[in-house]
């Protein structure tokens, strides 16, 4: 009974700080972002950087590789993280550009890879910007 009330002493306290701190990194989140996205090219955002409104619709973007797959519990398929580069920036072979990659798009909405690219195939991208 003792082990029980010792354990429960230390690990609730540590759980609920945690929570407490992702609650506080989404409250950020909210509060830099407006109901009414932003229209902007990807080469404005990245001047632009993460302040400002972070509901945002991102143009003139493309997708290069490689990904990055991120996996969870039982290594499941949980999300990819790709990398996009300004149309001005993207070298011919679809790989890294000289300048490194400043910008990733992260997507859990989709069952692999692939379904990400597609969706990425998109004119615009509607997404929140985080640091």
């Amino acid at each position: 009974m003792l082990r029980l009330l010792l354990t429960l002493g230390i690990g609730l306290p540590l759980f609920g700080s945690l929570f407490v701190w992702k609650g506080i990194e989404q409250r950020e989140v909210a509060r830099g972002s407006f109901q009414a996205p932003e229209t902007m090219s990807l080469s404005k955002l990245i001047v632009r950087g993460p302040e400002g409104n972070a509901n945002v619709i991102v143009t003139d973007f493309v997708a290069i590789k490689p990904h990055v797959v991120q996996r969870g519990k039982w290594d499941a398929y949980s999300g990819t993280w790709i990398p996009i580069v300004t149309k001005d920036a993207a070298p011919p072979g679809g790989g890294p550009p000289p300048g490194g990659v400043k910008v990733f798009v992260y997507s859990d909405k989709v069952r692999n890879p692939e379904g990400a690219y597609q969706r990425l195939s998109n004119p615009q991208l509607a997404g929140l910007v985080t640091n």
